[in-house]
């Protein structure tokens, strides 16, 4: 079962977040019309956006549940027993292309390494949504909050556990 800390407190209004999850070995999988893909045990981080019914809170415990419908790309990835999400970073906004310009931020980085074309971005013009991540996590957690600092948001951090 998977817990995030003070979850009740993830607010129900729009936002922004990213997923930082962990595989723990390499997979293949099988992601809709994106076909078959390989994706290397390590840290990768997802961005994401919440503009519907719950907002962050609705759309963040989903995410955080492992058995669920497929609707979108990360859900091929979330549902893995070799996938673990370590923490959620969000923040509230109603930035409509905030998700966009993120994703384009992190293909600015080294560190972060676009992982499928067009995953998570298939209603938008970005390369992806899905970097895997060159690092450890705390470096990931401080640069992603960077990242969201260098864009004017505030940036809040939630760590999961698995129990």
């Amino acid at each position: 079962m998977v817990y995030i800390w003070e979850s009740t407190y993830i607010p129900r209004k729009e936002g922004v977040y990213t997923l930082i999850m962990q595989l723990a070995k390499s997979v293949y999988v099988e992601i809709g019309r994106l076909g078959r893909h390989k994706l290397l045990k390590g840290i990768y981080v997802y961005v994401g956006s919440a503009r519907g019914r719950g907002g962050l809170h609705a759309r963040i415990m989903r995410h955080l549940r492992r058995i669920k419908s497929i609707r979108w790309h990360i859900d091929y990835i979330t549902v893995l027993d070799e996938c673990t999400i370590k923490a959620v970073i969000y923040d509230l906004t109603r930035e409509p292309d905030i998700e966009s310009i993120i994703s384009r931020k992190l293909m600015e980085y080294e560190k972060f390494e676009p992982a499928i074309k067009g995953f998570g971005a298939s209603d938008k013009r970005d390369y992806t949504h899905l970097f895997k991540y060159i690092g450890d996590l705390e470096s990931c957690y401080k640069d992603i909050a960077l990242i969201f600092k260098d864009l004017g948001l505030d940036p809040k951090i939630y760590y999961v556990e698995e129990r």
